[in-house]
C-alpha cells in the first residue's frame, strides 16, 4: 500500500530562480534587515525589478558558499560599512 501512495505523489515544484527578501532571509537564516543591509552594501547580489528587490537563487547559494567559515561578519561591521558606502554614494564619492 505504501508503494501505491509513493507512486501517486506529485512531483516537487521547480526551484525558484529569484527569491524575495523574506525567502532569502529564510534560506540564509538571517533577518530581513540583515539581508537588505547586505544587498544595499553590494555584498549580497540582488536585482531591482520595479520596486522589488530580488535575489538570484544560484547567486545567493554561491555567496553563502564563499563566506569564510571562521570569521563571520557581525551586524555592527555590516552596518558600519553600509553606512559609509551610502554616505559616499550620496556625496558622489566611490
Amino acid at each position: 500500500m505504501s508503494e501505491t501512495k509513493a507512486m501517486n505523489l506529485p512531483e516537487p515544484p521547480e526551484p525558484k530562480l529569484l527569491l524575495n527578501v523574506k525567502e532569502t532571509a529564510a534560506q540564509l537564516n538571517l533577518s530581513r534587515s540583515m539581508v537588505l543591509a547586505l544587498a544595499y552594501s553590494g555584498q549580497l547580489p540582488s536585482v531591482t525589478i520595479g520596486r522589488r528587490r530580488l535575489f538570484p537563487a544560484n547567486r545567493v547559494r554561491d555567496w553563502a558558499a564563499s563566506l569564510p567559515g571562521a570569521a563571520p561578519l557581525t551586524w555592527g561591521e555590516i552596518t558600519e560599512n553600509t553606512d559609509l558606502e551610502i554616505r559616499q554614494m550620496l556625496s558622489g564619492q566611490t
